[in-house]
């Protein structure tokens, strides 16, 4: 990939006059400036010349054969539809009706003949310095309305894709590129890039139908280049596919890039192409680009860091559902208390009908556990330490919950309470699988207890057992006794 060096573009001069000599007199005398300089002989030969190759100044003959150099001087206005090109009427008529004429149908200046070679030059300058000045004007007048633009879409409040979508679009006009892409890359050196977003012209591919990856198209180099340059980049860009028809040119873009500082984040382009056959970017259209550059990288932060404190609060709201856990926060000053949703379900009220205030805290606590609560209470709002209770709560429905409370106070720079913090726990399950584990360990204690005195009274009645049988024994023994009876 071949880098552009920007340079300031010289004043192109297109002279004409059906006489060779004039036209040899001016180019002669002004060659010496630098100017880049055209000349024909008539009127439809200027005309061509405008389409394809517009010049900074024309200077126009009026007496030609065929067409006359008012009727140019119509259609170069009518073919341009601006004033950007000044149009000097170069002419013997001095008359005013020949001068209103003119001015009517879109001159500039009028120079007469025959041309005084010593101050044609200077004349020349002036009027094509002040050109420069109405050019300039008018451009950044298009700045302000292109930014304006821009900032507008920014502002909408829709979805960060649509918005890139609708911005990228807009500068498909604005800068008359075939081309608008969004990349992101997955790691700090940008070995690849994903397309977040992009807009294209008719029948112009995209980027990533090139090569492999994008990253193949820009080249690293590049990449890098942008990430460390404050100003946008500009190249040429050799694609792999025409973008309108098969011809050389359309195979290569004008390209313009520039790093997105988005915080937090991998390194962020803007990249614009556009056919080589277009002029290249100008400097309006570079502080343009900057600019946009600039707010778009500002919204693009505030969107991802939107979605970063979306995906956190969603996470956080999904630990506090598994862990039945609600947090609360009181404004001493504004004596205003918020709930999380959790903390809702907890106490069993629905957001959307219940203001919670702090008393609510106190009218749901179990009446055998007030006092619990009034000395955790009491330890938290003179200090700034940690303090825990558990208690019994009676919901609306009149169902009874364990919950754990923990809760710190912040103080003020005069040491009163300025806010509170908490998290409430529903321990409900807890509670009443320590009950019944309670209740288990106390049957499992029977039971062992009753094992133990059934296996003493056992072993008694085994002594009581054999104590009789040796009785019985010595019975038949001493006395005789005869089994059978």
């Amino acid at each position: 990939m071949q880098i552009m060096q920007q340079q300031a573009a010289k004043p192109r001069i297109l002279i004409v006059d059906d006489d060779a000599t004039m036209r040899l007199l001016m180019t002669e005398t002004l060659i010496e400036d630098g100017y880049i300089i055209d000349d024909v002989d008539n009127g439809p030969a200027a005309l061509d010349k405008v389409a394809t190759s517009p010049p900074d100044m024309v200077l126009l003959d009026v007496k030609m054969p065929g067409m006359s150099g008012f009727e140019v001087c119509s259609k170069i206005r009518e073919l341009t539809g601006d004033t950007s090109i000044s149009i000097v009427m170069v002419t013997g008529l001095d008359d005013s009706e020949s001068i209103e004429k003119a001015f009517q149908l879109g001159a500039t200046a009028f120079e007469t003949k025959p041309i005084n070679c010593d101050t044609f030059q200077y004349r020349i300058q002036y009027l094509l310095k002040a050109r420069s000045a109405i050019v300039e004007l008018k451009q950044r007048e298009l700045h302000l309305q292109h930014t304006e633009r821009i900032s507008r879409i920014l502002t909408q409040g829709k979805n960060k894709d649509t918005i890139l979508q609708d911005v990228l679009h807009e500068m498909l006009d604005i800068f008359s590129a075939e081309r608008a892409s969004i990349l992101n890359a997955q790691d700090n050196n940008c070995t690849k890039l994903d397309i977040v977003s992009e807009a294209l012209r008719v029948d112009c591919t995209s980027i990533a139908d090139d090569q492999d990856t994008p990253v193949n198209n820009i080249g690293n180099e590049i990449l890098q280049w942008s990430i460390n340059s404050e100003n946008p980049i500009l190249s040429t860009y050799p694609s792999q596919i025409p973008s309108h028809d098969f011809t050389e040119n359309n195979w290569v873009f004008h390209q313009m890039l520039k790093s997105l500082q988005v915080h937090n984040s991998h390194p962020w382009f803007l990249a614009l192409h556009r056919s080589i056959d277009a002029r290249p970017w100008s400097v309006t259209e570079q502080e343009t680009y900057y600019i946009i550059c600039l707010r778009l990288a500002g919204i693009l932060s505030r969107y991802l860091l939107m979605e970063k404190l979306h995906n956190s609060e969603n996470l956080l709201r999904q630990a506090q559902r598994v862990g039945h856990i609600g947090n609360w926060h009181w404004n001493v000053k504004k004596n205003k208390l918020s709930w999380s949703d959790q903390l809702f379900l907890i106490y069993g009220y629905k957001p959307i009908s219940f203001t919670p205030t702090f008393d609510d805290f106190f009218d749901a606590v179990a009446e055998e556990d007030l006092g619990r609560l009034s000395n955790f209470r009491r330890t938290i709002f003179p200090s700034e330490e940690s303090c825990s209770v558990e208690h019994r709560i009676k919901l609306p429905s009149g169902e009874t919950r364990w919950v754990y409370q923990q809760a710190a106070g912040k103080l003020d720079s005069d040491g009163n309470l300025a806010e509170a913090n908490g998290i409430v726990q529903d321990i409900t399950d807890r509670i009443k699988k320590q009950e019944q584990e309670a209740q288990n360990n106390k049957m499992e204690a029977i039971g062992q207890l009753t094992s133990g005195v059934a296996h003493d009274f056992g072993n008694l009645m085994t002594i009581a057992r054999g104590n009789l049988e040796l009785l019985d024994q010595s019975f038949i023994e001493k006395y005789d006794i005869n089994e059978e009876y």
